[in-house]
């Protein structure tokens, strides 16, 4: 460890909530992804009251109740109104809030839980609190003990300075997407029920990514199944979304060129012959009277 290159992230006593954590991971990976230049060993986290020798390099998180970006305090407590953690604070000043309430579909959650408690989000979302706290993530819980008893463990750094980049990158990636999808997309009507298919004939890994926020964004409500190539199957697959109740994919199980479909007939997979004009048939032999 290098003592003069030592930087200090200051976060408070008591119990570890997820917002400290993702502001860290934010921290570690934004400002310190280079690791020709930045050691994980030289990056010091404290659990503790906010020393009188701060450094100009050295970070307060979800404490302080001051939000100064410039001088790397950072917190959400000073605020009347209850519509930002110290997590979204930090991305709005990376340039990111806009595009993390757009993209993260857990993200407005997340600052309501942070901010409010369970029992608000709990109303937001019509249910109870009960129900909430039996979503807890026993990997979400076991993160926050092995930070709590070790927080300068370098696994868990490392593991930290990993989840920032996936926050960042999954970010990216929508914004990445959302192009494509606006470029390649095809809405077609289905010849029942005045429902349509998202016809999406890109070639790429992960083609269903991002497809129903695209819906959601440009609200194509009534299409009730996407029709994407598979790189990895190496074929066709046609998707039913929510479970459409005018949908179903079994129908078209015994086709030649349909080469799988599950009980629940949420999905065929189709020959990578099958040309577009195949493939809307399909999609109509699918369709519920």
């Amino acid at each position: 460890m290098n003592k003069d290159n030592l930087t200090r992230i200051y976060t408070h006593l008591g119990s570890v909530h997820s917002d400290e954590l993702i502001s860290i991971a934010i921290v570690l990976h934004v400002f310190y992804m280079d690791t020709t230049q930045f050691n994980l060993s030289d990056i010091q986290i404290f659990r503790s009251e906010i020393p009188d020798d701060l450094k100009v390099t050295d970070w307060v998180l979800d404490q302080g109740k001051v939000c100064l970006p410039l001088l790397r305090q950072i917190d959400h407590h000073q605020l009347e109104k209850e519509n930002h953690c110290t997590f979204s604070l930090l991305l709005d000043s990376i340039g990111y809030h806009e595009k993390a309430e757009l993209y993260l579909d857990w993200y407005r959650n997340f600052i309501t839980l942070d901010c409010s408690g369970p029992t608000a989000l709990a109303s937001k979302l019509r249910t109870g609190p009960d129900v909430i706290y039996s979503l807890q993530s026993p990997f979400d819980l076991a993160i926050k003990d092995w930070f709590k008893k070790s927080p300068n463990d370098p696994i868990l750094k490392a593991f930290l300075r990993k989840m920032g980049e996936h926050i960042v990158d999954t970010i990216g990636k929508y914004v990445h997407k959302m192009a494509l999808l606006d470029k390649h997309v095809e809405i077609v009507d289905l010849e029942k029920h005045g429902l349509k298919a998202l016809f999406y004939r890109t070639v790429e890994e992960d083609p269903s990514f991002g497809i129903r926020k695209w819906m959601q964004i440009n609200k194509h409500n009534d299409a009730a199944l996407s029709i994407t190539y598979d790189e990895r199957n190496k074929g066709w697959s046609i998707y039913r979304f929510g479970d459409h109740p005018k949908i179903n994919l079994i129908k078209i199980k015994k086709e030649k060129d349909v080469t799988y479909v599950p009980r629940n007939g949420f999905v065929a997979k189709v020959k990578k012959e099958a040309t577009r004009e195949r493939l809307i048939e399909l999609a109509n032999k699918s369709l519920k009277r």
